[in-house]
């Protein structure tokens, strides 16, 4: 460090930057972990809902009406 510029306000706007980046990636880890079980649960429910529809298609008494047709 001697022969180099060693600059103190560099080096605390570097540790304050590194800062605010760490409490921001935490908070965005808390909201994916406060939403992980609703969306877990509206996913699941969606999910049955397709199984539930593909098995009345394949019995032959619905049509699928998600696909759109080709044209």
């Amino acid at each position: 460090m001697a022969d180099s510029k060693y600059n103190p306000l560099q080096v605390f706007e570097l540790l304050l930057n590194t800062a605010q980046f760490e409490l921001k990636i935490k908070e965005m880890f808390k909201q994916l972990l406060s939403e992980k079980q609703s969306k877990w649960n509206m996913f699941k429910k969606e999910g049955v809902e397709r199984m539930s529809e593909l098995s009345e298609v394949f019995s032959g008494t619905k049509p699928l009406t998600r696909v759109e047709k080709n044209g």
